[in-house]
């Protein structure tokens, strides 16, 4: 059984992709600070270290330089990083001091990123059968750059798929573009009896909104193509649906932005990372009772 250590400080992911980890055979232990996670990767043996960068303590860079001795000593483990900040600065950073590749978790749903784990895995067992464990710098540009011009392609001949339940229930359009809080928050409402339409951008949301108006809309911050809280505005400024209930919810915002969007006349607004599917549900019923 391949052993790996998830370095995470948001409890809810950490808790989301163990559990992913785990049904597929893998062991896992837990960091959730930089601190803790330099003493484990320095002391550990692991098959795979996934790296957050923004952690308490310690950042993921900082860890990487400092075990690596600013990129001059091989790492104790294969370490590949699992991070939203998927700039090429960072990414050309965590490569120079050492990790083997980089995850980022808004592109990939849970099954894709189970996919590239395993396809890490596959390389460094390869790796460690030839002796040959540690990537050159140039093999992991190589990896950088065939894996963009993959995400490019993906994205580029991806079509949008809206998802409907024909059922009855009070209708909700949730609109969120990373799949693994689409699958935690989505499934708890539908079993909870409400009809929903999952969609990945703001614009695609405010066509739906002007064909069909649902009676509540629950959307992410961060958003391709029109951002929430534009969205939130031009809902207002619709005379047809300039009443219509919203809930924002985002990984991470800015106090100046939570402050901006409340004031665009919101009815909640939370951190994914600080509710649960059952106080979502909870906090709906109120918005929304049942017809």
């Amino acid at each position: 059984m391949e052993k790996i250590l998830l370095v995470e400080d948001d409890e809810m992911i950490s808790e989301i992709y163990q559990k992913k980890l785990e049904q597929v055979g893998y062991k896992v232990e837990l960091a959730a600070d930089g601190n803790q996670a330099e003493k484990k990767i320095r002391l550990g043996s692991y098959d795979l270290v996934l790296l957050d960068l923004v952690l308490p303590g310690l950042d993921g860079i900082t860890i990487l330089k400092e075990i690596s001795n600013e990129g001059a000593l091989p790492l104790p483990s294969p370490i590949v990083i699992f991070s939203n900040l998927n700039d090429t600065e960072n990414q050309e950073s965590a490569f120079r001091y050492g990790a083997s590749g980089f995850i980022s978790k808004s592109q990939f749903n849970p099954s894709e990123f189970l996919k590239e784990i395993e396809r890490y895995l596959r390389e460094i067992r390869e790796r460690r059968k030839n002796r040959t464990l540690h990537f050159s710098d140039e093999e992991r540009m190589d990896a950088l750059k065939e894996k963009e011009a993959s995400l490019k392609e993906k994205s580029e001949i991806k079509e949008e798929v809206v998802e409907v339940e024909e059922e009855k229930g009070r209708y909700i359009l949730f609109v969120e573009d990373e799949e693994v809080f689409v699958d935690l928050f989505s499934e708890r409402l539908r079993k909870e009896g409400f009809r929903l339409t999952v969609c990945t951008s703001g614009r695609e949301a405010l066509d739906l909104i002007n064909q069909n108006k649902p009676d509540l809309v629950i959307t992410d911050i961060l958003l391709p193509e029109m951002p929430g809280n534009e969205l939130v505005s031009l809902i207002r400024k619709n005379k047809e649906t300039y009443d219509l209930p919203i809930i924002v919810m985002s990984a991470s915002i800015l106090d100046k932005q939570e402050e901006e969007v409340r004031e665009l006349g919101i009815q909640g607004f939370f951190l994914k990372t600080h509710i649960t599917p059952s106080e979502l549900v909870e906090y709906v019923r109120e918005i929304i009772p049942e017809k």
